[in-house]
């Protein structure tokens, strides 16, 4: 997993690396920039004129590095410098000032006020290298002006670290006005929470991380409960299938989900347990719905409550190996019933979802019985009824965390980057899915692939881990496949093999 670090840790290992590898400062910066440049090359055209607005610290100094280099390359560069009256110049960035200069290679014009600040032409390209990591109160002044002013035009807008105005590892409070609002965003490793923040991707567009040779020995060294999902973590946590396995070698996995209005949430949640791997799959319905199931998923085998309309009871627990519950459900006196039932008599692994997890938010005592490494799956607002509502993402992580721990509980906290949180504390950030994935059922699936890892013998971590990697990825490659706004719950199911596949290569 990559470590998330604070501002502070990042620029104590900044120091540490300069120290210790020995690198000069500016060697660092050469081969953080030239890391981006090496990626503008790639995705810009040549022909298209690149202006690059620069502060006056340490990340203005990238923009330098990066000037250079793509006027070299053949790119028309022009480079703004903007600074408000008193601020001083860091030595990094005066040093390649001075040597930009010196090459002729790109204009330079320094802007202390919108009214000197040149006109963007038309079909080009801004380059942010105002404020980085460091800052630590909102921009003011002509560069608040500046940032309020790029945002308004209709060009490609491109970030180098982070967008300027944002905070790496704290909510913003002020107008989001001054924030830079980039496409893309080059951002260099160690990875930043407030590039994962849902309510800051608006300002990030699609990030893409560099590793600059921070000192690896320095970085594993420091404190942090915070990390980014990768695809290797999932690589080594999926084990290869026993070649003398049989079905009941991967578990039977119980569904208790559905009613009259919402058969379909149990029909998805049972067909992405069973294509999760799961040996055998019951699925635990109403008796109104069960006519439809058999054509839909021949292979689920059906438990039928005593109520037409909702579940009201639960089956024999004794044979099941997991239990996803919760989806479609309802939230009756004979669901509330059934679930203090269910959780009251079972003492396997469970995934509680959607409507149980509205039960639970409306009888909160239920949380202390609910078994240690229990699964829950809340989107945002299922998560604000169980530990109430929170002013932003940073806020709401750390109630998740503190839920976690008191209850010894994995918590999956869905939507854009879902968060999982441990028992331990650990907070782990996926970054699988799209936008495409925000469709009814998505979540149901998600349940369903959740419960067939858990039946198949995987600890809660690992299944929370590997399930939310697997959820989003197989909607990544339905996008590839089809327009994001074609993305149904039934298709991220359809290519569930192809994830899986991924996540053995």
């Amino acid at each position: 997993m990559l470590k998330i670090l604070t501002a502070a840790q990042i620029r104590e290992a900044d120091l540490y690396t300069i120290r210790h590898e020995p690198i000069t400062s500016d060697r660092l910066m050469e081969r953080a920039a030239g890391n981006c440049s090496g990626w503008l090359r790639d995705f810009l055209p040549s022909c298209l004129k690149v202006y690059i607005v620069c502060g006056s610290g340490n990340n203005g100094g990238d923009g330098l590095v990066i000037a250079r280099h793509l006027a070299r390359d053949g790119f028309k560069v022009r480079v703004l410098i903007v600074e408000n009256a008193g601020a001083g110049r860091s030595p990094d960035f005066v040093l390649n000032y001075d040597r930009l200069a010196d090459q002729n290679l790109a204009k330079i014009v320094v802007v202390n006020s919108l009214d000197n600040f040149p006109v963007i032409e038309l079909n080009s390209v801004v380059l942010d290298a105002i404020f980085g990591s460091g800052l630590s109160r909102p921009p003011e002044g002509v560069v608040a002006e500046v940032i309020q002013y790029l945002n308004g035009l209709d060009v490609m807008r491109i970030s180098i670290d982070i967008p300027s105005g944002l905070f790496a590892d704290k909510p913003v409070e002020q107008a989001r006005g001054s924030i830079f609002k980039a496409h893309h965003t080059l951002s260099f490793l160690p990875v930043k929470m407030g590039l994962l923040m849902p309510e800051n991707e608006l300002w990030c567009g699609r990030v893409h991380y560099f590793d600059i040779g921070m000192h690896p020995e320095y970085i594993n060294s420091l404190d942090s409960r915070n990390f980014l999902l990768t695809h290797e973590d999932i690589i080594r946590r999926i084990p290869l299938r026993d070649r003398s396995g049989h079905k009941g070698t991967y578990g039977h996995a119980l569904i208790i989900a559905g009613s009259t209005a919402k058969a379909g949430a149990a029909l998805l949640t049972a067909r992405a347990c069973l294509k999760a791997g799961a040996g055998l799959v019951t699925a635990h319905l109403p008796a109104g719905v069960v006519s439809a199931t058999n054509s839909y998923c021949p292979e689920i085998m059906i438990s039928i409550s005593k109520s037409a309309n909702c579940i009201s009871d639960i089956p024999l627990l004794d044979k099941f190996h997991a239990i996803g519950v919760g989806p479609g459900l309802g939230v009756t006196p004979e669901t509330t019933s059934m679930l203090k039932n269910l959780l009251a008599n079972y003492q396997g692994r469970i995934v509680l979802d959607a409507d149980a997890l509205n039960i639970i938010a409306e009888n909160l005592t239920m949380l202390a019985f609910l078994r240690p490494g229990t699964i829950l799956t809340p989107h945002p607002g299922e998560f604000d009824r169980l530990a109430g509502k929170s002013g932003n993402s940073f806020d709401a992580i750390e109630k998740q965390r503190q839920m976690s721990v008191k209850y010894q509980l994995v918590i999956i906290r869905k939507g854009a980057h879902s968060t999982i949180t441990m028992p331990d504390g650990t907070t782990c950030w996926n970054n699988t899915g799209n936008p495409g994935m925000a469709t009814a059922g998505s979540g149901d699936v998600l349940t369903g692939i959740l419960t067939g890892l858990l039946a198949q013998g995987y600890q809660p971590a690992d299944a929370a881990l590997v399930g939310t990697w697997l959820h989003g990825m197989a909607g990544d490659i339905a996008s590839e496949h089809t327009a994001e706004e074609w993305v149904s719950a039934g298709t991220i199911i359809d290519y569930l093999g192809k994830a899986l596949s991924l996540s053995r290569i």
